[in-house]
């Protein structure tokens, strides 16, 4: 399904010469014809969609990122990196979605933003990249990135099994990994009944407007909702009616507007997202050399294609490093 990956807020509201400037986004890249590899990435664009932020999406350069992670952001000449701090410092900036909530719906919002973040996500990692059925759908897919950016087809291969073992070791670094197939699914099983029962019937995660949290939710409702993954999780989650009506009403009332593209190529970009076959976006690392660009996959994949996971690994005496805040 097509999606505008920029947006004027000149539709949503009088142009203005007083609006402030365009918040550029960095991610990783178009798979599946969806927003971005990055549920992280979603819901940084998505808050900017309730806002009524403008924005564009780009695809970003790790190597180019404040603390070596995405998504980062730009605007007004300052660069914001993890996408917690970023929503923080562009409430600030823009339009705080979360005025007039109670210390109490401030208190649960942190709670469960943190169980998406930090448990669903994990969840979602790991049966992406550590389950076979999950990577013969997802390893096609980075092989056709890799060959986009440059890397020769008899490279895309071995380079994607390298990646996938990197993932694999942050996986049991973090714990998730450790566990068998069925039990991780049991897990998000769980979570995904949790967050149907917190949603309940009401129209956003928190009652009758879009706060923050519903940045976090949409972004991981739809990652898993829209991806072509099949496993005892996403099932689940397309069977709870109320948060599968939940994912179409933030798409429809935030994600489907048509506006004016603001960066070159936007209407190629277009096209192939309509077919699900979208190369990447603007700001690809074509540029760089094939050695340059080879460095950066193997050594931070797009395989985090989040904030959270970035330099996981098992320290000398067991103990996990997060290299990112």
């Amino acid at each position: 399904m097509f999606f505008e990956t920029s947006m004027n807020i000149d539709v949503l509201r009088g142009a203005s010469s007083l609006r402030p400037a365009m918040v550029k986004i960095y991610g990783f890249f178009h798979a599946f014809g969806m927003i971005d590899l990055s549920p992280f990435v979603v819901k940084v664009a998505t808050w900017c969609r309730l806002a009524g932020v403008e924005h564009s999406l780009h695809e970003g350069d790790r190597n180019k990122a404040p603390k070596g992670k995405l998504p980062y952001v730009e605007v007004d000449g300052e660069v914001l990196c993890d996408s917690t701090h970023i929503l923080k410092r562009l409430s600030a900036k823009h339009r705080d979605l979360d005025d007039g909530l109670t210390d109490y719906d401030r208190a649960l919002s942190r709670a469960f933003q943190s169980m998406i973040e930090e448990h669903l996500y994990f969840v979602s990692l790991t049966l992406r990249w550590q389950d076979d059925r999950g990577w013969a759908v997802l390893q096609p897919e980075f092989a056709r990135y890799l060959k986009t950016q440059g890397v020769p087809g008899l490279l895309t291969g071995p380079l994607t099994g390298v990646v996938r073992g990197k993932v694999k070791d942050a996986a049991k670094a973090q714990g998730m990994g450790r566990h068998s197939v069925a039990e991780i699914e049991a897990a998000g099983v769980e979570l995904i009944d949790a967050l149907a029962t917190f949603v309940g019937e009401k129209p956003y995660a928190l009652g009758d407007a879009p706060r923050t949290l519903d940045a976090t939710l949409w972004a991981f409702l739809y990652s898993n909702h829209d991806a072509p993954f099949e496993n005892a999780m996403t099932a689940r989650l397309k069977s709870k009616a109320n948060l599968v009506a939940y994912i179409e009403r933030v798409r429809e009332r935030y994600w489907m507007r048509r506006s004016p593209p603001r960066r070159a190529g936007a209407a190629a970009t277009a096209a192939c997202a309509r077919a699900g076959n979208c190369p990447s976006m603007q700001g690809s690392a074509r540029g760089r050399s094939l050695l340059a660009r080879l460095r950066v996959v193997v050594t931070s994949p797009a395989t985090r294609h989040c904030d959270r996971v970035d330099r996981l690994r098992e320290g000398s005496r067991g103990r996990v490093d997060h290299g990112c805040s």
